[in-house]
């Protein structure tokens, strides 16, 4: 394999591993107050946060109590595959 500055008089082009890291946590100095800045290119973010609202609404929906809601929503996704699988076990 060539290096950058050989490759580049020569024209030809380089095959330099690509690092594709989905999640992670940019690298800043923690000074004062300043925030660490998360980025979640994959879509993470946005998946927790459908579960989280699902489960919160299914928690309402099926219990109507404030400490299972907070319980059932730190579970999210876990919850919701749950109570879909009880619910189509009693209802069908």
């Amino acid at each position: 394999m060539q290096s950058r500055k050989s490759a580049e008089s020569t024209g030809t082009e380089t095959t330099e591993p690509v690092n594709q890291q989905n999640c992670y946590i940019s690298p800043q100095k923690r000074t004062g107050l300043r925030p660490i800045t998360i980025r979640f290119p994959c879509g993470c973010l946005m998946t927790g946060m459908v579960g989280a609202l699902a489960a919160f609404t299914m928690s309402w929906v099926f219990n109507h109590s404030v400490p299972w809601l907070v319980v059932h929503t730190a579970l999210n996704w876990l919850y919701v595959m749950y109570k879909a699988g009880w619910y189509v076990m009693t209802n069908f």
